[in-house]
């Protein structure tokens, strides 16, 4: 695992990116996108009126399902033992960001390290680092618990065909309603895009899955489709972020961005 994988893989928490990032060479984990489906008026009435975090956004993280599946086990420690072939995650405290001027969101963070001949090598995905730990500054900034993540093999095709089927009847029921932006906070707006962004994202991959192993419940150029949403909440949740910054809302023009884009969801057909 390299820092350019990190990159790559829709994930929503650190946990998740490290996760992605590692096993996607040990197996195709567009799997554990199964249940990655929710619908966009749910998205945006969980952050605009339940004050939904995007940290602690309730979906099972896919790390967890993968353990359901039967893929992946993992153990939890509070002393650190290095673990070959395993994905090795350490908690850090906050002097592991002495000096950063970004600092993730949740205050469990957790970097992925390697063993090196100088201590150890590490990854974070946030903000996007990589450098070595000599033995005197792990003990610094190492934060009492340590998770592993283990292979283990093809996954139990029941729980996973009961998922397929609930989520395939999601998409082939949606029905998105148009949405009036009142008073709202643009944060909450921001975060709920990019959590949109990446589940989008998720569901065109899944949907690519779906088609490459045969099971044809979609009709062509439904996942292309959806990889274009995607991005249209990316570029929406950047103009969000840039209302922000400058201090000049504009809710009518967000509002009917966001409409389009809706309109663009209800206009896929299966």
């Amino acid at each position: 695992m390299i820092k350019q994988d990190l990159s790559d893989v829709p994930a929503l928490s650190c946990v998740e990116n490290y996760f992605l990032a590692y096993f996607k060479t040990k197996f195709d984990i567009r799997v554990l996108y199964v249940d990655s489906y929710r619908s966009v008026n749910k998205v945006l009435e969980d952050f605009l009126q339940h004050n939904a975090s995007y940290e602690n956004y309730g979906m099972e993280r896919v790390q967890d399902l993968s353990e359901r599946l039967g893929i992946t086990r993992h153990k939890t420690n509070e002393k650190f033992t290095f673990s070959g072939n395993n994905l090795n995650l350490i908690r850090v405290n906050e002097a592991f960001f002495n000096g950063h001027t970004a600092v993730p969101w949740r205050k469990d963070h957790y970097i992925a390290v390697n063993i090196h001949r100088n201590g150890y090598m590490f990854l974070n995905n946030y903000p996007l680092s990589e450098g070595i730990l000599a033995d005197r500054r792990f003990k610094e900034i190492y934060d009492n618990r340590t998770i592993k993540f283990e292979y283990k093999g093809d996954m139990s095709g029941g729980l996973y065909k009961e998922l397929l089927y609930k989520q395939a009847e999601l998409l082939a029921a949606r029905n998105e309603k148009q949405i009036i932006l009142k008073e709202c906070d643009l944060l909450q707006l921001r975060n709920a895009l990019i959590v949109l962004k990446i589940l989008r994202r998720r569901n065109a991959d899944w949907i690519d899955c779906l088609n490459a192993s045969g099971k044809t419940f979609f009709p062509s150029g439904f996942s292309e489709k959806y990889g274009r949403i995607s991005k249209e909440y990316e570029k929406l949740a950047a103009k969000t972020e840039l209302q922000i910054v400058r201090g000049r809302v504009n809710l009518p023009v967000l509002q009917s961005a966001l409409n389009e884009i809706i309109q663009s969801e209800n206009d896929i057909k299966i």
